[in-house]
């Protein structure tokens, strides 16, 4: 309120109020001293104030800029750390997967050495078994042709006997033909005599 008083004093002052008197003119000055000083006064809580508001404005400005960066960093760091734990899952899921694969191939792996064991070993049972059947077909045809040797022999042996009777049978009917042909040609010769 006296900074506008001491503005109107001022401008009453120069607008040349000429009809003052001396004692009138002293106070002018005085009042223009005063005003001076009030002005000086002014002046300077005009430039704090406007000190004061750039100083707020820049503050501002400043923790807006910050705010902004603050902001931003923390946008950038859910980001960052968004992108980690993306990464997290992927590289989590990477092992996982070469974990599986690796348990998958040794199981695989495994299986195969079973299957080559197994196979192994019933293909030697089964050559064992084929031995063993071969062996007894050895045997059986060892025994067979042992029967038929045998029996050959002894259908040899019965042709043989026959084939001996046969020709004893013929010398015999030869001999009995002989004699029974020569005893009737007796008869003959003696009842021709009678």
């Amino acid at each position: 309120m006296d900074a506008q008083l001491a503005l109107e004093l001022s401008m009453n002052a120069k607008k040349g109020d000429t009809g003052l008197s001396g004692q009138d003119c002293w106070r002018s000055s005085i009042q223009q001293k005063a005003l001076a000083k009030s002005q000086v006064q002014l002046m300077k809580q005009i430039a704090v104030m406007a000190a004061m508001k750039i100083q707020a404005i820049i503050r501002g400005f400043l923790g807006r800029c910050c705010a902004t960066l603050l902001f931003e960093r923390s946008r950038d760091e859910a980001k960052c750390a968004g992108i980690r734990r993306v990464q997290a899952l992927c590289r989590g899921h990477a092992v996982r997967f070469r974990a599986f694969c690796l348990k998958v191939k040794q199981q695989r792996k495994a299986a195969t050495q079973i299957q080559r064991i197994a196979r192994g070993m019933l293909d030697r049972d089964y050559v064992t078994l084929l031995i063993a059947l071969m062996r007894e077909k050895m045997r059986e045809n060892k025994a067979a042709s042992k029967l038929q040797s045998i029996h050959r022999q002894m259908v040899a042996r019965r042709y043989v006997e026959a084939k001996r009777q046969e020709q004893a049978a013929r010398v015999l009917q030869v001999g009995l033909q002989g004699s029974a042909y020569r005893s009737s040609r007796t008869k003959k010769k003696r009842h021709r005599k009678y």
